[in-house]
């Protein structure tokens, strides 16, 4: 999958990758709510997260995925709800807009000067 990450160049990359911080949610944590504007992105370490999209059953993603990432980018809103695992602590990495907006100004700073 063309990931928007996947557009920058490598040393911006791993800059970016550097600014995710480790986080511990408790069961039945809220994420996102639907139309809420995305200010972080995800990365499901452990546990699950489950989707939640008006009248249809939640959909369990599974370690490894990776979520918001494109809506933080664009400003946009989230298109549905996401909660941790109603049972279980989650374990996500996790990257704010401010974290990011920071890194590539600093980033773009060392390529002027």
């Amino acid at each position: 999958a063309d990931m928007p990450c996947n557009r920058l160049s490598a040393d911006l990359r791993s800059a970016v990758a550097d600014q995710f911080s480790l986080f511990s949610y408790p069961a039945d944590s809220t994420l996102y709510e639907a139309d809420c504007t995305c200010d972080e992105a995800f990365i499901l370490l452990s546990g699950h997260l489950m989707l939640h999209v008006e009248g249809k059953p939640p959909q369990r993603l599974q370690p490894g995925s990776v979520l918001g990432l494109d809506l933080m980018l664009k400003r946009e809103a989230a298109p549905l709800s996401v909660t941790t695992d109603p049972h279980f602590v989650t374990h996500l990495a996790v990257l704010s807009w401010q974290q990011y907006e920071a890194t590539v100004r600093r980033w773009a700073a060392q390529r002027v000067c």
